[in-house]
């Protein structure tokens, strides 16, 4: 099904004078015959017949240059001739042999499939990332003892060796919707750390211990610059919102208190980020930016390297987040790093 059927049909008309007659009665004779493809071979067929006439000349007319001819049934033609040298050769009594072969010709002939790439799914314009997030993190918090109005500085280092000591919980979400070139994602980061801390800056104090809890998240608009197929490239832009709520219980060596530092504050951030198919099944994400306005500088990076099934992939890569905010006397150098490991799922 699908083939190709060619029909070839061919004929053809001799004449040929006779001088003097051939001694016999004019006569119409016909011949025909057909065959077909022998079995095995690809299909086709071929037909042909041969008529062949004889006319007598009964009638030169050297004015209108055209000769009558009487055929088998009695029936009397004027063909005219154009040459002047063959009209000369035709008289009376003379005869015409006309001959008309009839060819027809079928034939299949079968087509060679084309090769064609694998139709790649149309992609999903829709996808969710759920990340935990086992995150490390450095930090400069001010806080401002309420008694006096003292600033503190507590410097946290809490290595990635003792994630489990001090991580409570950290969870990155990240949606993601495409169109074309553009595209608008969004992420909301929160992390809880209850590291201890060292005093940096403050007399006569001592940090017993700190709680971090940060909430970040990021709003932007994409457009794609480069890339083709599984990899794409895109310069972005938008803002991110910072959420602090830190605390830390400070010693003196007649007192122990607790004091806080709550803010917020949000930035410009430029970025850009691409998508690259590694494998048949193994997919490659990455993202850096750089922000400033409400902090002084931020900056993150990530990237994702993921096992893609047909709902989404799973798998998992680095994050990397730093932000430095000098404002109303809260001073805050906080930077969180360390492997993220989850899901992506599009719809």
């Amino acid at each position: 099904m699908g083939d190709p059927v060619t029909i070839e049909y061919v004929d053809a008309l001799t004449l040929e004078l006779k001088k003097g007659g051939t001694g016999a009665a004019a006569s119409r004779t016909e011949t025909s015959g057909a065959a077909r493809a022998v079995v095995g071979n690809r299909p086709g067929a071929a037909t042909a017949k041969q008529v062949t006439i004889v006319a007598d000349v009964i009638a030169v007319d050297a004015v209108n240059r055209t000769v009558s001819l009487r055929g088998p049934k009695g029936n009397v033609v004027d063909l005219p001739v154009r040459d002047p040298e063959q009209f000369r050769l035709v008289a009376v009594g003379d005869q015409v042999q006309a001959t008309f072969v009839e060819a027809v010709a079928v034939s299949v002939t079968p087509v060679t499939p084309v090769a064609t790439a694998p139709v790649t799914p149309a992609s999903k314009p829709f996808s969710m990332f759920v990340f935990l997030w086992g995150s490390a993190v450095n930090s400069d918090q001010t806080y401002t003892d309420p008694r006096n109005g003292n600033q503190v500085t507590a410097s946290t280092e809490a290595s990635f060796s003792k994630i489990l000591d001090n991580l409570d919980a950290a969870f990155m979400f990240y949606g993601d919707w495409t169109s074309d070139r553009w595209s608008v994602f969004g992420d909301w980061t929160y992390t809880r750390l209850s590291p201890s801390a060292n005093v940096k800056a403050g007399a006569g104090y001592s940090s017993v211990g700190t709680i971090l809890k940060t909430q970040v998240g990021d709003l932007a608009l994409a457009y794609q610059v480069a890339g083709e197929g599984g990899t794409r490239i895109e310069l972005y832009g938008g803002a991110r919102y910072y959420n602090l709520n830190n605390s830390a219980t400070l010693r003196t060596p007649n007192n122990e208190f607790g004091v806080h530092s709550k803010d917020d504050w949000v930035d410009a951030i430029g970025g850009v980020r691409g998508r690259m198919q590694l494998a048949p099944r193994w997919v490659g994400v990455a993202q850096a930016d750089y922000g400033a306005a409400g902090s002084d500088h931020s900056w993150q990076a990530w990237g994702y390297v993921g096992y893609e099934f047909d709902w989404g992939s799973i798998g998992g890569g680095w994050r990397y987040l730093n932000f430095k905010r000098s404002h109303n006397n809260n001073n805050v150098d906080m930077s969180f790093n360390g492997p993220i490991l989850g899901l992506v799922a599009k719809f």
